[in-house]
């Protein structure tokens, strides 16, 4: 019998070993100079959207160029940023005039900070916080508060979990209708708009050495359960960051693909506990039947 014992806990150990994982995480390494656009859904149920461009100063310096055209090359890039902050307020402007809800209120409910140097990174961005993922929906949705499921999303009900799948494309690969009615991509006209501040102040020399930015999209939830084809998976300060690098070569068909997966915790256990039990069972015969033979 301490044979048949020592059996049926290493059969236990077993199949509770498969219900237990560790995640191995990758150190993100990003690109010396990016162009990049956060959004994070933070714990405390807010959202934030970011968008940032790296500054070469170290690069600059290493030109031997003076601090003087650098500090000017660098107010000129933080105008040329402060240009696309100012067309995202204004979209968040028109969409609540045009539906005028209180509890959405901008600077209450969604608030966009001003353009700024950020030293300890060297780069220039703003930051839009939304209170809610309701005030998020409301200014995607063109102020709807309420999105209809449009077909894009799949979901998917197996047994005992639930997979909610969704593909769109590369942020900086959407078109972008500029003033004259040409169409360009996102991502174009930000590498424009980059190279064009260094232009305005530096010799072409010199800004041909600069490294061109890549575009990186940072998608942080503090959801375990979301798998995605990011290059890049890491956990930092309670939040899972699913990051995508593409550059100027490749960034026009890049994909984003999530899926969320829903485990019905109770349906699991019962199985396992099933599963056990019938082990159990199955073991206790073989043992009686062989103690029959026997005797």
């Amino acid at each position: 019998m301490k044979r048949f014992s020592s059996l049926v806990l290493i059969l236990l150990m077993t199949i509770c070993s498969l219900i237990t994982f560790s995640a191995c995480r990758e150190k993100v390494i990003l690109p010396s100079s990016a162009i990049t656009l956060g959004m994070a859904m933070n714990n405390d149920g807010s959202i934030t959207q970011e968008l940032d461009f790296s500054f070469q100063t170290e690069n600059l310096k290493n030109q031997n160029v003076k601090p003087n055209l650098i500090e000017e090359a660098k107010g000129n890039l933080l105008s040329a940023v402060n240009v696309v902050r100012n067309e995202f307020y204004l979209t968040l402007l028109v969409t609540y005039s045009l539906n005028p809800n209180p509890a959405y209120k901008i600077s209450e409910a969604v608030v966009v900070s001003q353009t700024r140097y950020y030293e300890k990174s060297d780069s220039i961005g703003f930051v839009i916080e939304y209170r809610d993922f309701d005030t998020w929906q409301f200014y995607q949705n063109g102020g709807k508060s309420e999105e209809e499921n449009d077909g894009d999303s799949q979901k998917t009900k197996i047994n005992f979990f639930t997979q909610t799948s969704s593909e769109g494309k590369f942020p900086f690969s959407v078109d972008f209708i500029q003033a004259d009615e040409s169409v360009t991509t996102i991502g174009e006209r930000y590498q424009k708009l980059y190279k064009n501040a260094y232009n305005l102040t530096l010799p072409n020399d010199v800004v041909n050495k600069l490294d061109t930015p890549s575009f990186v999209y940072d998608y942080a939830t503090p959801f375990a359960n979301l798998d995605s084809n990011a290059d890049l998976k890491v956990q930092t300060n309670g939040l899972y960051h699913n990051v995508w690098i593409r550059d100027l070569s490749n960034f026009k068909d890049a994909t984003i693909k999530l899926t969320s997966t829903v485990i019905y915790t109770g349906w699991w256990y019962l199985s396992l506990l099933v599963g056990v039990i019938i082990i159990f069972v199955i073991c206790l015969a073989g043992a009686k039947i062989y103690k029959i033979k026997r005797g």
